[in-house]
């Protein structure tokens, strides 16, 4: 049994989906451009820039994630929870 495949040629030079914008021509953040004067990362330059399909250099990169781990180590991890967990109720005797 043969199947039969309709090949087409895909132009990779264009967006599969047109409305999806081009990604950004400068495509690596800076540090400069990350943190502010205080030395606080700007979370907004940072959600907008990978958004836009930006990169960050590996060593940026790590900087950040070493800082949310700080960040989440000083977050509790554990849920208190009354019984039952179960979502059965006991009955009222």
């Amino acid at each position: 049994m043969e199947v039969e495949i309709e090949s087409k040629a895909i132009d990779y030079t264009k967006r599969m989906v047109p409305n999806v914008p081009l990604p950004l021509v400068k495509t690596y953040l800076t540090g400069k451009e990350l943190y502010n004067e205080e030395g606080e990362i700007q979370f907004e330059v940072l959600k907008k820039h990978l958004l836009n399909e930006g990169k960050l250099d590996k060593k940026l990169a790590i900087e950040i994630i070493k800082k949310a781990a700080v960040l989440f180590a000083k977050e509790p991890n554990l849920l208190y929870m009354q019984e039952p967990v179960t979502g059965k109720r006991k009955k009222k005797n």
